[in-house]
């Protein structure tokens, strides 16, 4: 989430850059395209990789864990299996918890949808990464590198 929230800083700034503009206007209409595509993606995904990375990104914030936990249903369940070694030790409710973290706020007849929503949202992000040497073949072409 951090990368992708990166990525959209990124996008915004270069996409403003007169510099770029003119590089860009220079390029095949397919390529002008394919970055208003991503650029489309990205600012339609901003409010959710925003909330992802604020609640989940790298480190689990304790007031977003304290909402979870104090919004799950009494009926979630999880397991905690202790073992015999710490690498035999599992968290199996972690995930209930993620999920809670994911839909705080929703009510529970749509929970279901926002999610299915939110994971298709998320997996029309992953091609981006690959997309986004369209900017650096610009800068490239440009500055005669390739």
């Amino acid at each position: 989430m951090r990368t992708l929230w990166e990525i959209q800083g990124a996008n915004t700034v270069i996409r403003s850059n007169p510099r770029f503009k003119r590089m860009l206007a220079k390029r095949p209409i397919t390529e002008q395209n394919d970055l208003k595509e991503i650029t489309a993606k990205l600012n339609a995904a901003r409010p959710l990789v925003q909330r992802i990375r604020n609640s989940l990104g790298g480190h689990v914030e304790t007031h977003f864990l304290t909402q979870a936990i104090d919004n799950l249903e009494w009926d979630r369940f999880g397991f905690f299996e202790v073992g015999q070694k710490i690498k035999e030790t599992h968290y199996k409710f972690a995930g209930e918890l993620v999920i809670e973290m994911l839909l705080t706020g929703v009510p529970s007849g749509k929970r279901e949808a926002q999610l299915g929503r939110d994971m298709e949202t998320l997996a029309g992000l992953l091609p981006i990464v690959e997309r986004l040497e369209i900017i650096i073949f610009i800068y490239a072409i440009s500055r005669g590198l390739v």
